[in-house]
């Protein structure tokens, strides 16, 4: 597996006493760990962390096993924060699945499914409050009979967004109209939005 673009691994040739004099340990062909909390697939059941590495259950050194399925669960520190996993790796043998479920469990149908080299340079996001309250998200690998899938992602969290309160209506030929709004070619529509509200702190825009 390739070690994610953070991790570095030191020669055998580097002297004890020039690792000590920057405080670091002589780790041959390991990851130095130290720069940043990592969690393997399966390892527990649920997370709650920001700031850490997502990696397959070989770790930076081996492949995915092919044992069985695993699932693992991370939600952010803040309630409602958001959660990014950013793959700097990821490739699954044929026959591999990594599930995603934007939610606290596995239940029900997948959000997505992902196989081959899907995610790899990409970012999942745990989506829109309104459709996943928790924050949380799901992932589920389940392996084929090959092997030889592997992955590393940074998962990094920032504040939940204080979203503003949405009032509007759409006037056409001086009727309001329901939603959702059925017009034919040429009609001229007015939008107001002025009941709108903005979070505290926050201004709003106004567009004319």
């Amino acid at each position: 597996m390739r070690l994610p673009t953070t991790y570095f691994v030191f020669s055998p040739r580097l002297s004890r006493g020039v690792a000590a004099a920057f405080g670091l340990a002589v780790l041959v062909g390991m990851p130095l760990r130290g720069l940043s909390q990592q969690y393997l697939m399966g390892e527990e059941v649920s997370v709650t962390a920001c700031g850490f590495y997502f990696l397959d259950d070989g770790g930076a050194l081996h492949d995915a096993s092919s044992s069985g399925d695993l699932t693992t669960t991370f939600c952010p520190e803040t309630p409602g924060g958001e959660l990014t996993f950013s793959f700097s790796t990821f490739s699954l043998a044929e026959g591999d699945t990594l599930f995603l479920w934007e939610g606290p469990d596995a239940t029900g149908a997948p959000t997505y499914a992902f196989a081959n080299d899907t995610l790899l340079g990409n970012d999942m996001g745990n989506g829109d409050a309104v459709i996943n309250p928790s924050g949380c998200l799901t992932w589920r690998f389940s392996p084929g009979a090959e092997g030889g899938s592997n992955w590393a992602a940074l998962v990094s969290c920032s504040a939940p967004c204080n979203r503003p309160v949405v009032s509007a209506t759409v006037n056409m030929a001086g009727t309001l109209q329901d939603s959702p709004v059925e017009a034919c070619l040429g009609a001229v529509l007015a939008f107001d939005a002025s009941g709108s509200v903005s979070a505290a702190g926050l201004e709003g825009s106004t567009w004319a």
